[in-house]
């Protein structure tokens, strides 16, 4: 017998964090999505639409939460946020990848790829801005400067991003990951308990 699985929710903030820490840890994995994989999930976050739940994993005897739990599920979701918003909370081989670019268009409310150090509309919100006091305060005062105040709506909804609510399912021991990933409909049954954990 095991406990079934704690279901919960954390903020990208606090999954970054946890990234951040090494309390949460990312198997090699492909990375897969393109750039309109990329937006699309980003516009589901800034819309508050669900994006499935996130899949750890942590050993059976072990219940502090400052032990490490394996992404079973949601590596794509997670480098998405991390490469985004804050590359630094990547340990190698991701943390050598190149930070994605993408900007939000707030007049026509979609996220673009942006080419690095190239010089964007006002109206065009930079996300490796949002986690960064000062780089943020400074566009803010260019979106200021060109008569953007109107567009302060959309600016917050951008940076909502960063409260959004992942939906977390977290399985203690072996037994209890395999049930999950081994039931029809799981996304990340290709990827199997004994591969995410020693990948």
């Amino acid at each position: 017998m095991h406990d079934g699985p704690q279901r919960f929710t954390l903020s990208v903030r606090d999954l970054l964090c946890e990234l951040r820490a090494g309390r949460l840890v990312l198997p090699n994995t492909e990375w897969r999505w393109g750039a309109e994989d990329i937006a699309a999930f980003l516009d589901s976050l800034r819309r508050g639409v669900p994006v499935g739940m996130l899949l750890l994993w942590q050993a059976a005897e072990v219940r502090q939460s400052s032990y490490p739990r394996t992404v079973l599920d949601g590596q794509q979701r997670l480098l998405t946020l991390a490469r985004v918003l804050a590359r630094d909370v990547l340990a190698p081989p991701y943390g050598d990848e190149p930070r994605l670019h993408i900007a939000y268009d707030l007049i026509n409310q979609r996220f673009f790829p942006l080419r690095p150090f190239a010089q964007s509309d006002p109206w065009h919100l930079p996300l490796r801005v949002l986690g960064e006091h000062a780089p943020y305060l400074e566009w803010l005062g260019r979106l200021f400067c060109s008569g953007g105040q109107h567009l302060l709506v959309e600016v917050d909804r951008a940076v909502m991003l960063w409260n959004y609510q992942m939906p977390v399912c977290l399985a203690h021991g072996e037994a209890a990951a395999r049930e999950i990933l081994e039931r029809p409909g799981s996304a990340g049954k290709e990827r199997g308990v004994g591969n995410a954990h020693h990948g």
